[in-house]
């Protein structure tokens, strides 16, 4: 019978000798995830969804319009196109607001961004735009390529994969990555604050922990009481928890100083464990252009007061909403013809007030450069300068002044201003003051 192999004793390959390895979780940022990961991180923290679900909504209250690139433009074609595709983008996936939805999803959740598939007329690279259709960025790559700049693969399909091109696709992403090898990718606001929703996860996560524990882990302190006794006593708790009667009442003796329990974790009030959470939930909402009380959630510091809270909200109009708003803005732009344009209009009462009041202060401003026997500005002059604030919603050209219009002159609202001038307050208006007292100013009884 062969006898079994064995390893030799002697071995020249040098090896490493059993040990205890542990295993410590990372603590810093993964530099890299896929898009699948990506969007199951953000669905782990509730505040996170909240901020891109309310940068959503405020996009979907506001109106919207499709007209003529230029003002002057009012051709029976160039209306007919902005009809056209108004009714086309009210159609996309079934609604808008589905479009709007799936595209700002992508775009605040993924380092790819959004896309949508364009469907152009003969699939000519100059043609116009008949349709377009959401793709799941999470299957979609950047190659590089300018000709064929988006790739898609499908897990579930290895056997196939798409490429793009330039005319077919249309891609809105945030913050483009400078790294060489991140070249073509963006990053979006969970990837900017990821070590902040990693500690909101954590710290939900060990809170709801603390409430499954039960009994709590710890130590019992039983003061002076005896080895024997209090070895007695746990022998009989664990008799007394079996069965199934329900009147079990532990009970300790001989002993004069009180038992304490002494538990092994902190509780949350120790820790400070809602001002912590509030941090890291401030830096949550600050990574997406936002902050708490723009999401129904109290602050801590000004923002309790009512210039506070203006001042947040005129912040998060400059930032957050600021961005998507321009983002979104310009993918619609890219699937009109050159001739349209796409703007969304801003109906807030707070903002319209404040650019009547800049308007109106600029024209006086203006009014007075323009006037007096030297004036410091010509009149074509503050007409560029009036442009150039941007306070005006249409376009006008700058060196195309209006048409000078005489103003009819205005009565001297009482009476004559000369002792024998003509007298507003005459009827028959030849400057004989009526048996009305016309002429005479209220003061001095007259009725102008």
């Amino acid at each position: 019978m062969a006898k079994e192999a064995t390893k030799p004793e002697r071995q020249r390959a040098i090896s490493l000798t059993a040990y205890l390895q542990r295993f410590i979780p990372y603590w810093g940022h993964p530099g890299w995830l896929e898009a699948a990961r990506w969007r199951q991180f953000v669905r782990n923290q509730p505040i996170a969804i909240i901020c891109r679900e309310t940068l959503v909504e405020n996009l979907l209250s506001m109106d919207w319009k499709i007209s003529a690139k230029e003002s002057e433009d009012d051709s029976k074609k160039t209306k007919d196109d902005a009809e056209w595709y108004t009714d086309m983008f009210m159609k996309l996936e079934d609604d808008f607001d589905n479009y709007l939805e799936l595209i700002c999803q992508d775009l605040l959740d993924l380092p790819f961004g959004a896309a949508v598939e364009i469907f152009r007329e003969d699939d000519d690279p100059e043609g116009n735009v008949l349709w377009a259709e959401h793709i799941d960025a999470a299957t979609l790559y950047p190659t590089l390529n300018y000709d064929y700049p988006v790739l898609q693969k499908v897990p579930e399909i290895i056997s196939k994969t798409v490429t793009f091109p330039r005319h077919a696709v249309e891609r809105v992403y945030m913050t483009p990555r400078p790294e060489i090898k991140r070249k073509g990718w963006g990053m979006a606001p969970p990837e900017k604050i990821y070590l902040a929703i990693e500690m909101l996860y954590r710290g939900d996560k060990y809170y709801a922990n603390l409430l499954l524990d039960t009994p709590e882990a710890g130590i019992l302190d039983l003061g002076d009481m005896k080895k024997e006794s209090a070895e007695e006593w746990i022998s009989s708790m664990k008799d007394l928890f079996q069965g199934i009667d329900g009147m079990k009442v532990p009970v300790l003796y001989e002993h004069r100083t009180p038992a304490k329990w002494i538990p092994l974790n902190r509780p949350p009030i120790d820790m400070l464990y809602d001002k912590t959470t509030l941090k890291y939930a401030q830096i949550t909402a600050a990574g997406y252009g936002m902050r708490l009380s723009d999401i129904g959630m109290s602050e801590v510091g000004g923002e309790k007061t009512l210039a506070g809270v203006i001042r947040g909200e005129r912040q998060t109009k400059r930032s957050g909403f600021a961005l998507v708003r321009s983002k979104t803005e310009n993918h619609f732009n890219a699937l009109l013809p050159d001739n349209l344009k796409w703007t969304w209009e801003d109906t807030d009462e707070e903002s319209q007030m404040a650019r009547g009041r800049a308007l109106q202060t600029v024209g006086m401003a203006l009014t007075q450069l323009t006037s007096g026997e030297q004036p410091i500005l010509s009149g074509e002059e503050a007409r560029q300068e009036l442009i150039a604030t941007g306070l005006l919603s249409i376009e006008i050209d700058a060196k195309e002044m209006p048409e000078e219009k005489e103003q009819p002159g205005q009565p001297f609202p009482f009476g004559s201003s000369q002792q024998d001038g003509p007298m507003a307050g005459s009827p028959d208006g030849k400057g004989k003051p009526s048996n009305q007292q016309g002429g005479k100013l209220p003061s001095q009884g007259g009725r102008g």
